[in-house]
This record gives structure tokens, C-alpha cells and sequence, in this order.
């Protein structure tokens, strides 16, 4: 029986796809800097997805978007600036900011306390806009103005 070669487009995807794991393999972790206290307020807060409603995959989102280089103004690793989402919702927040920003997953870089922003808030009850608080609270109505 004759032997078979390989096809080349197999071997051509197998090689095209090493370099991407050696780059991945050096890029640096990033940095956590959520403080851990806030982390499970967030946590206890959210138990599920915002967005969808999930309890599975979740992770914490900034609603004020850190950038590059980071964001050194106060609130930004606080609660009020901080949501829980799924994976699949988190990339679904950035690729329809629009929207996302309409129901307060995105905030204008301008804004000084996101506490003053609703959050559309979804879960097996439904919905209901509101706004997430300092000490890690959802609030009923927006709190007095807090920009320090």
C-alpha cells in the first residue's frame, strides 16, 4: 500500500501557529490591581453576571476603562466602578461601547465618581437600573455626589 504524505496546508498551519504560542508564552501577566477586600465585595455584590445573569465564568470589569497605562484617580479599584460579567459578556462590553454605555457597563472618561452612574443590573428576576455604591451595595437611587 503506498504511504500517504502529509498534506501541506496542515503543516503549513502547524508552523504558522508556533510563533503565536512563543509570543504568548512572553508576554507579561498582567497586574492585578484590585485590592482583595474589594475584590470579594464585588464578589458578594454580584454573585452573577450583570449583564446576562450568569453565575459562571465571571470575572471583574472596570466601567471607567483603566487604559494603558492604568487609571491613578480615586474610584477606580472601588466598588462603584467595578461589575462582574462573563467572559463572553465582558467582550461583548467592549465591542459595543454604544450600548454598553447606555447601560452603564461603559463610563465617558470624564466621569469623576461612577458611584453617579446607573448600571443596568439583570438577574432571574429581571432587570432594574442601579447604582453601585462605594462600600459595595447596589443602591435604589443615586447617592450624593462623591468625587474624592
Amino acid at each position: 500500500m503506498p504511504q500517504r504524505s502529509k498534506p501541506m496546508a496542515r503543516t503549513a498551519l502547524k508552523s504558522a501557529a508556533a510563533p503565536t504560542r512563543a509570543v504568548a508564552a512572553t508576554r507579561k501577566p498582567v497586574r492585578d490591581t484590585i485590592p482583595p477586600k474589594v475584590r470579594l465585595l464585588v464578589a458578594a455584590r454580584d454573585p452573577w453576571c450583570v449583564r446576562s445573569g450568569s453565575p459562571s465564568g465571571l470575572h471583574i470589569h472596570h466601567r471607567r476603562l483603566k487604559q494603558a497605562g492604568g487609571d491613578p484617580r480615586p474610584h477606580t479599584n472601588c466598588p462603584c466602578n467595578l461589575v462582574r460579567l462573563t467572559t463572553e459578556q465582558h467582550l461583548w462590553v467592549h465591542a459595543h461601547r454604544a450600548e454598553a454605555e447606555a447601560e452603564g457597563l461603559i463610563l465617558p472618561a470624564e466621569t469623576l465618581f461612577p458611584g453617579s452612574v446607573s448600571v443596568m443590573v439583570r438577574s432571574a428576576d429581571g432587570g432594574a437600573s442601579l447604582w453601585p455604591s462605594c462600600s459595595g451595595a447596589w443602591l435604589s437611587e443615586a447617592p450624593e455626589d462623591v468625587t474624592a
